[in-house]
């Protein structure tokens, strides 16, 4: 958003944010360091501008005088080093403090430059600065998501700065998980309270012995070990009763007081555990919205007669929602609703699926799972019992209740898919796809209880009702309520990333006028209904950020549906169609649907320079190594590292592959005649596709000097095949942003460090058939994944790996895909039955693909079985005192900061 004037100018007597942020003297003072160059920019880039467009040139021109400093600095500070150790310690050393040096600049333009960091969200990345090369140090640096790991946006929550220093060869990459606040934030307000971990309206909040409030640890923004705010509405500390046993971590609360105008002031509230707010909150009382206009209304009863099966009480177990209805159920005795409920889309755009039970409800032992946007409403009471309520990755899920609230020994939460999803109540469960922001409860009278053992990843919105969360239970995400007790080893676990920045607690937020004045149009939001959120707007000229559970409902854009590229005969048969993509319990003449779910598979890329320039590793774009598919050239066995080791570096180039009698293309080692598989063959000349072990031995591993490296995630597509049976798809071919679109703005190719790391390879006219092309991009790459499944005997599971270059896969340490060389995309099938795996057992897939030449790109991954990251659950952390990891971090800068010097 372009803005006339600078934001920060409006509170410029406010302190910056906490988190490594510093102020405009200490920002001249590090980077000028007796130099007025830089302090004269500073002034200059924070002078009011009429024309914001100037920002990128800004950008280039401080990394400019930055990054000359920096080098200054590095040396200065290296002088002793280099005098009394040898050369690598010094250049080690050296690396370090250009690597903090880097990461420092890239914090500092992202706070003052903000807008300019908001990229496209379909990037990996957004560069802060491209690779610098001055002197003998080059530096790099990247922001992205922290939860998305994709270029941010102006909705980010938080933000991941990269950054990275070569020195002689040693590169040392750093990173750092921030806030950014956006230029724009002062035009923008969140108005749903969902910064605050517990807030009540009237009564107070009560913590019993053994319960913890924490933060959710496996939140990417649990490392800004924020405090987290609780406190009664009206800033009554004395309504917050914590008992002596029970584990707080790191927690404030809510205190009248102006906002901290020093840095002094504001250490002085946390060492007290406050939260110093000028004004009493106001929380509204209502989200509850009105019917959508576009919703049908079809009654429970004219639905039964459209399904297969009903249970013995006449009810349904398998039922199916169909596209653009209302459901209404309107019996005059308690219904008995569907044991297995589905709830797909697509909704006309800004509207949600609206399900409208008209008397009380219990579910029991209930599997639903919501893959768009729903409101489930209640209008007596809904008590959920011994049941499991899932939310897709496109889905979300605001359940609204009239009368009491019950959850007993449930799981209410997001749902991605894979089969690793954990509910531990202790703390440890993961966070996956979107953590708490999509699932929310709005109780009304007369009670909210979440109790035995019960676990919600989600949001409680209960300002009328008092809310207890008991008997073993958690809640991963915030709790409001007129009043709040957890009791009996109950646990809150804070989700940081539903603090978008722009609410309360922050005093540049659009909820404020001025330093310590709301705006009087903020008392006038009695509801989240459309009408007072408009009229606020309308009247302020702030806009109101939307949650993911938005209240907003009827100005929500559903999760868009239609067609998705399928295969038809087991993992993948080489042909591709166009397929309805539907779900359990069809119903006849059931709508055009999407794939509702996804799987998330982690792994390691590393970048190498070309052959041909200074430093280039010899088996990427070497022309004296010879083209053409092989097999052969890695051991059987991975080694005990969990690497492929190198068995020659030459062999003959395949001439006929050998393939099942499906022609399915097989590895040679696989081969079995009586299954009717045919034998391959290969040409007579034995020709080199590796330089040696040495420089083959640096493919897969952290090398400093050779190669670049950081993870990497692709995301496998939920799709069905002919026999309706799921198939798991990563094809870049149409993954966006790889997909070909001619001279259009996406990358052609499987390039995922693009303009990343040691950045793109120099132009190069390259003949492709008929055509020559000229393209700048980072060629030269290997990829590494990592994940397991579950082997089940007589299911007919199988795998697809096809892709340009070498392609390695191991299962359980056997080498099962075995395409090497350089050649043009090939693939190869895995059917699971032929390796002896027991039934049940839990198997281990490692991927291994290079991709060494010029100008193609092409990966596809493709099961139909569900496969997982194979990451351990991270154990608990013990209980520590937040205040005094917050004064160790502040020493451990401060030191940083005088070796700098």
């Amino acid at each position: 958003m372009e803005r006339e004037t600078n934001p920060h100018d409006r509170h410029a007597d406010l302190p910056r944010p906490a988190a490594r942020v510093h102020g405009d003297d200490t920002a001249t003072e590090r980077y000028a360091t007796g130099g007025e160059a830089l302090a004269a920019h500073h002034v200059a880039v924070h002078r009011p501008k009429a024309n914001r467009d100037r920002g990128m040139a800004i950008l280039l021109a401080l990394v400019a005088v930055s990054l000359a400093l920096l080098i200054g600095l590095a040396l200065a500070s290296n002088r002793d080093a280099n005098t009394s150790a040898g050369g690598g310690v010094a250049m080690s050393t050296q690396s370090r403090t250009a690597s903090a040096g880097a990461l420092d600049i890239a914090e500092f333009i992202s706070v003052r430059h903000s807008q300019s960091m908001a990229g496209n969200p379909a990037e990996r990345n957004r560069t802060v600065f491209a690779p610098k090369q001055i002197g003998r140090s080059t530096l790099t640096a990247t922001v992205r998501d922290a939860s998305t790991l994709m270029a941010p946006t102006t909705e980010s929550a938080g933000v991941t700065l990269d950054a990275a220093a070569t020195v002689g060869g040693i590169t040392t990459p750093v990173n750092l998980v921030r806030r950014v606040e956006w230029g724009n934030i002062d035009s923008r307000a969140d108005l749903d309270l969902s910064e605050f971990a517990m807030l009540t309206t009237s009564g107070g909040i009560d913590v019993g012995a053994n319960c913890e409030v924490s933060i959710w640890r496996d939140a990417p923004l649990a490392e800004l070990e924020e405090p987290l705010v609780i406190g009664n509405a009206l800033r009554d500390r004395s309504r917050v009763v914590i008992d002596p046993r029970a584990r707080m971590l790191g927690h404030a609360i809510l205190t009248p007081g102006r906002f901290p105008a020093t840095e002094e002031a504001a250490d002085e509230m946390l060492a007290n555990q406050e939260a110093w707010m000028p004004v009493n909150i106001v929380v509204p009382s209502s989200p509850f919205q009105n019917t959508p206009a576009t919703a049908r209304v079809v009654d429970f009863n004219q639905l039964a007669a459209q399904v297969n099966t009903r249970n013995p009480n006449g009810g349904l177990d398998h039922f199916r929602v169909l596209a653009g209805t209302m459901l209404v159920g309107r019996a005059r005795v308690p219904i008995m609703p569907p044991r297995t409920l589905v709830v797909n889309g697509p909704m006309p755009s800004g509207t949600w699926r609206l399900i409208v039970i008209d008397n009380h409800t219990e579910l029991n032992r209930c599997d639903w799972t919501f893959n768009e946007r729903t409101m489930l409403v209640a209008r007596g009471n809904l008590i959920i019992r011994d049941s499991q309520i899932k939310v897709g990755p496109l889905g979300a899920l605001a359940i609204v209740a009239n009368g009491e609230v019950r959850v007993e020994r449930s799981t209410i939460g997001p749902d991605d898919g894979n089969a690793g999803n954990s509910w531990n109540p202790n703390g440890t469960a993961n966070y996956r796809t979107f953590g708490s922001s999509r699932v929310i409860i709005y109780g009304q009278r007369p009670a909210v209880s979440i109790r035995n053992g019960s676990v919600l990843k989600g949001q409680v919105y209960a300002p009328l009702a008092p809310l207890t969360v008991t008997g073993g239970s958690a809640v991963y995400g915030r709790l409001l309520g007129a009043s709040i007790a957890l009791a009996d080893r109950s646990n809150l676990f804070y989700d940081p990333e539903l603090n978008a920045g722009t609410g309360w607690l922050n005093p540049r937020s659009g909820i404020w006028w001025r330093t310590n004045e709301v705006r009087p149009e903020t008392a006038g939001v009695r509801t989240l209904w459309d009408a007072d959120l408009s009229n606020f707007s309308r009247t302020t000229l702030v806009a109101v950020d939307e949650p993911e559970t938005s209240m907003l409902v009827t100005q929500n854009v559903a999760a868009a549906g239609g067609f998705g590229v399928s295969t038809l005969n087991e993992a993948d048969s080489g042909s591709e169609a166009r397929t309805n993509i539907a779900a359990r319990g069809t119903v006849a003449g059931a709508a055009v649907e999407y794939p509702d779910l996804y799987l998330v598979i982690s792994g390691t890329l590393r970048d190498f320079r070309e052959a041909t320039e200074i430093g280039g590793h010899p088996d990427f774009g070497n022309d004296r190594l010879q083209p053409g598919a092989r097999w052969g050239l890695v051991e059987p066995r991975l080694s005990k590292e969990g690497r492929p080791v190198l068995a020659r570096t030459s062999a003959p180039s395949v001439q006929a592959w050998f393939s099942d009698r499906s022609n399915n293309l097989i590895a040679p080692n696989l081969f079995d005649a009586t299954r009717g598989d045919r034998r391959g063959a290969v040409h007579r000349n034995s020709q080199q596709a590796i330089t040696d072990a040495v420089s083959f031995s640096s493919w897969f591993t952290d090398s400093p000097g050779v190669n670049l490296s950081e993870p990497y995630r692709i995301v496998m597509r939920r799709f069905f095949d002919q026999n309706r049976r799921s198939t798991y798809i990563f094809d870049s071919n149409w993954a966006d942003p790889f997909f070909h679109d001619g001279t259009g703005p996406k990358l052609d190719g499987f390039f995922p460090l693009e303009s990343r790391l040691f950045g793109n390879s120099a132009l190069k006219a390259v003949r492709s058939g008929h055509a020559v092309i000229e393209r700048d991009r980072n060629f030269h790459f290997t990829l590494e994944l990592e994940m397991e499944f579950t082997y089940e005997a007589n299911a007919n599971q199988a795998f697809t790996i096809q892709g340009n270059d070498d392609i390695w896969a191991f299962i359980d340490g056997k080498l099962v895909i075995d395409i090497g060389g350089m050649h043009h995309s090939v693939p190869q099938t895995v059917h699971l039955d032929r390796l002896g795996l027991s039934d049940g057992q839990t198997s281990k897939l490692k991927v291994f693909y290079a991709n060494r030449t010029r100008p193609h790109s092409h990966f596809r991954l493709a099961t139909n079985f569900p496969v997982a990251d194979p990451l351990p659950p991270q154990p608990p952390p013990g209980p520590t005192q937040f205040l005094r990891q917050l004064a160790d971090r502040r020493v451990l800068n401060l030191q940083q900061f005088a070796a700098r010097r």
